[in-house]
């Protein structure tokens, strides 16, 4: 639905970490994904590179508690200040008004943290708080990736921590240098624009059906699986040898590697199934010994295989949904 947004132009781009934007994306041809990012600057970075921006400058990232504040002038959080507590934590200042906008139930509670101490510009130590730190960390790793791809990372922020890794330069000295010509952003965008044409439905027609049969192939060994499961329990309330409980268990666990690899297969049906199946396993896990018996270990195979039942009969329902909202945007 975003490519039917009533926008003058649109740019659409697609997360790595997200599987089903991936997917729908292949589909259409797409080849580009963006690396996961920590903040929405840093998805602002990546798309940047993948406009050929070279060199690109950041601009207040300070990612520390500067001046006793959080934010800067006119941002959402702009009356927000912080205090520290023996240079070891912090609250946040002036933040009531701001709770009762966002309706927490106690808008009168005390918000903060751990301090931490990072470098700033001036190479002195500033506070800041855990998420900017980890945000900092993330530049670090996206540093020597746009090395590799020969863009230069250029900080202009003038103030709060120093990122590792980037240059550090004033914005006006970074503008004498690189802002010698002018070109129309807004026109590069409109040209590149005006060539996307919207993808047709028929172009997810393939992959709906390697979906289906992915299902109807993972739904028939999760059967086979669950009938040997439920054997082996009945077996082994019975008092069956041990080598024929062995034998028993062994068939589960051949229907369970196969059941992974064909969940495995296909990027959309792992990421479907997956968060069922984790979610029992967590309960197991909690549940039994380190070493279970055989009774129990063909109890936990069972409720993971009708863990898995539930979970292609929930993916059927989903790709149905989403083919029929395909279609739909063509009507």
């Amino acid at each position: 639905s975003l490519f039917a947004l009533p926008v003058k132009q649109h740019w659409i781009s697609f997360q790595s970490t997200n599987p089903f934007g991936c997917w729908i994306a292949h589909q259409i041809g797409e080849q580009e994904f963006l690396p996961s990012a920590g903040t929405v600057t840093q998805c602002g970075l990546h798309i940047a590179r993948l406009f050929g921006c070279d060199p690109i400058a950041l601009i207040g990232q300070d990612l520390a508690f500067t001046g006793g504040r959080m934010y800067a002038a006119e941002s959402a959080y702009h009356e927000v200040g912080f205090r520290s507590i023996e240079d070891t934590h912090y609250e946040y200042t002036n933040i009531h008004d701001k709770l009762v906008e966002m309706q927490y139930e106690d808008p009168d509670q005390t918000i903060g943290g751990e301090l931490v101490w990072v470098e700033g510009w001036d190479g002195n130590p500033v506070p800041t708080n855990q998420s900017y730190a980890s945000f900092l960390d993330h530049y670090r790793d996206i540093h020597p990736f746009y090395s590799e791809a020969g863009v230069t990372l250029v900080n202009c922020t003038e103030g709060g921590a120093r990122i590792p890794g980037l240059t550090h330069t004033p914005f006006q000295q970074f503008l004498d240098e690189h802002a010698r010509t002018r070109r129309s952003v807004t026109a590069v965008i409109k040209e590149v624009a005006s060539e996307f044409l919207p993808p047709s439905s028929s172009s997810f027609d393939t992959a709906f059906a390697n979906l289906r049969r992915g299902l109807r192939e993972l739904d028939r060994e999760c059967a086979r699986g669950l009938e040997r499961a439920r054997k082996a329990k009945r077996e082994i309330a019975r008092g069956s040898r041990n080598a024929d409980q062995v034998e028993l268990l062994r068939q589960v666990a051949k229907s369970e590697r196969k059941i992974e690899k064909l969940v495995s297969q296909i990027t959309l049906l792992d990421a479907l199934v997956q968060h069922e199946l984790h979610e029992m396993s967590s309960r197991l896990v909690k549940a039994t010994s380190a070493n279970p018996d055989a009774a129990t270990v063909a109890s936990e195979a069972e409720s993971l295989l009708e863990a898995t039942k539930n979970a292609i009969r929930r993916s059927a329902k989903l790709i149905d949904t989403l083919e029929r909202e395909i279609a739909d945007t063509e009507s």
